[in-house]
């Protein structure tokens, strides 16, 4: 807060400093507070809209940072489901389920046993 002030006077004093003009001013002499309005306006909105943007992105970043550890797409390990059939003794045939611990890449590491 304490720089805003000296930035907005500054753009204040130097709004009507620097021209091309004749007369030596920028500003319209009948509405010269519209122009450096617009110049503090201006400068003011560019300052408050990188402090809200810099808010933003650490905001970004504790909510991506957090929501890695939630994330398990890209968790090291997983298990993978596979049914096969197997006939029984009477004769019908089921699905029996076997589990595999795999990589993030998909390669097996272990078969998983049935309690």
């Amino acid at each position: 807060m304490k720089t805003i002030i000296p930035i907005c006077l500054g753009a204040a004093v130097l709004s009507g400093c620097s021209s091309s003009n004749p007369e030596g001013r920028i500003t319209n002499p009948s509405r010269p507070a519209n122009q450096a309005g617009i110049a503090v306006g201006g400068a003011a909105g560019h300052v408050v809209g990188s402090v809200v943007g810099g808010v933003t992105a650490v905001g970004e970043g504790v909510v991506g940072t957090t929501a890695g550890y939630f994330d398990t797409r890209d968790a090291a390990t997983h298990i993978v489901r596979q049914w096969r059939t197997e006939t029984t003794p009477d004769g019908r045939t089921i699905q029996v389920p076997e589990d595999y611990l795999v990589d993030k890449n998909g390669r097996v590491i272990r078969k998983l046993t049935r309690n």
